[in-house]
């Protein structure tokens, strides 16, 4: 059996250039950014950045590429409509700069996304995408337990909850919620990975168990919810009726006769008193307090990036140490007001619309049908953690979400050429 050599796409080296800019050494409150808004960090990030468009903008010449189209079609084009009023919102936003930065290295991003469905020709490029990205998941994700094994005084945050512990990533700082999210998506990424007839499931397997104990140690609510709707979801849409009725069955067993659902409660809860886990964790003051302030300025909002941290957070409720109000579409309106929102939403929505109208033929290689798995699966755990967390959709860098779009807006431009997706080794055209 002739083994396949291992073929590096020059998306690869340019996406991780991206995923290591979007890794975080050390935390400011506001009051440092405002005080230092390019610190060595801040400043490698931006380095980083620049190398990415020098890069993209140098392929464009030299390979002759038209991306203007892919920026302007479906999903890109609604993304590329976003981040134009994000950086137009420079003009009225409460902090500029920081909005135009944010601005700009999103809209770079979305060069990127443009570029890759620009590039992207094959069922197995693909999966060389979403295996990429899988790998990069995981090892920031083996960061964080290098961290709680070597510096476990930094790493684990004692008496939290019912487990008593709760793990953090060092060096990158990564925090709990952020893990939580890694977890659930590499476990999302392997569950998929996993169903495909294939000699090595138990690879697979182990890392969905790694994966899995992550999200659970890291006790982050929001990834741990995404993660409980996307498995059920994905087992009904690839047609795992058995192993979804068990797993609905048992479900019902152990909330019925066991203590189960006290326990599950308990750790939901976290160890936080009634008044503050009907709070959110401090999250509805944020919220009301923007929709207040919406009000004045419901169109445009305060800046892209800039309304709910600089004004909301810092200068109305005076939470220095709070980054961000805790909830992307919030986020939004306080940035963009409904122009953004209007996108964005789209965006999303067509997104969705994309992947569960997919029609794949019988014939179609069960790598497609495992992309798709995992794509509604990652856009599941987005979704729903979009709602607690400022992170998901438009926060740098937005890889995870980015892939989905790749798979979704490759496979509808296919799909409106021919009816159906059929073969494996199908050629793609932009």
């Amino acid at each position: 059996m002739k083994k396949r050599s291992i073929q590096i796409y020059w998306w690869q080296i340019v996406g991780t250039l991206i995923f290591l800019s979007g890794l975080v050494y050390r935390r400011r409150d506001i009051g440092m950014i405002q005080e230092n808004l390019l610190d060595p960090s801040a400043l490698y990030r931006v380095v980083l950045m620049g190398l990415v468009f020098w890069l993209l903008l140098a392929r464009l010449i030299i390979k002759r590429l038209s991306w203007f189209r892919s920026l302007l079609r479906g999903i890109v084009g609604l993304l590329t409509g976003y981040v134009m009023i994000c950086m137009l919102s420079s003009l009225w936003s409460v902090n500029p700069w920081w909005t135009f930065y944010k601005s700009i290295e999103y809209f770079v991003d979305v060069l990127f996304l443009a570029s890759v469905i620009n590039s992207i020709r094959t069922i197995e490029q693909l999966k060389a995408l979403f295996d990429w990205l899988m790998i990069l998941t995981g090892l920031l994700l083996l960061t964080v337990w290098i961290g709680v094994f070597l510096l476990p005084g930094e790493a684990i945050k004692y008496g939290i909850g019912l487990l008593g512990i709760q793990i953090l990533g060092v060096f990158p700082a990564v925090a709990a919620n952020s893990v939580g999210e890694i977890g659930a998506a590499l476990a999302i990424f392997t569950f998929a990975r996993s169903q495909l007839p294939m000699i090595h499931k138990w690879f697979y397997r182990i890392i969905f168990v790694f994966a899995t104990l992550s999200l659970v140690f890291s006790q982050s609510r929001s990834p741990l919810m995404g993660f409980v709707v996307a498995i059920p979801l994905m087992l009904f849409l690839n047609k795992r009726i058995g192993i979804l009725g068990f797993i609905i069955v048992l479900f019902v067993v152990l909330l019925s006769f066991t203590h189960a659902e006290d326990l599950f409660f308990e750790f939901f809860r976290r160890g936080q008193t009634p008044e503050m886990f009907e709070s959110l964790s401090g999250r509805r003051t944020y919220w009301d307090q923007g929709f207040e302030v919406l009000r004045q300025q419901p169109l445009i909002g305060y800046g892209a990036y800039a309304g709910g941290r600089f004004y909301v957070l810092g200068e109305l409720l005076r939470l220095d140490e709070v980054s961000s109000v805790h909830n992307t579409w919030v986020e939004i309106l306080l940035g963009t007001g409904i122009l953004g929102f209007v996108f964005m939403s789209a965006a999303v929505l067509k997104t969705w619309f994309v992947l569960l109208n997919l029609k794949l033929n019988k014939k179609t290689a069960s790598t497609l049908y495992s992309l798709r798995a995992t794509s509604i699966g990652i856009l599941t755990l987005l979704f729903v953690r979009s709602f607690f967390s400022s992170g998901p959709f438009i926060w740098h860098s937005p890889l995870l979400f980015f892939i989905v779009v790749t798979f979704a807006e490759i496979l509808d431009r296919q799909s409106k050429r021919r009816r159906e997706i059929v073969a494996p080794n199908l050629v793609l055209k932009a």
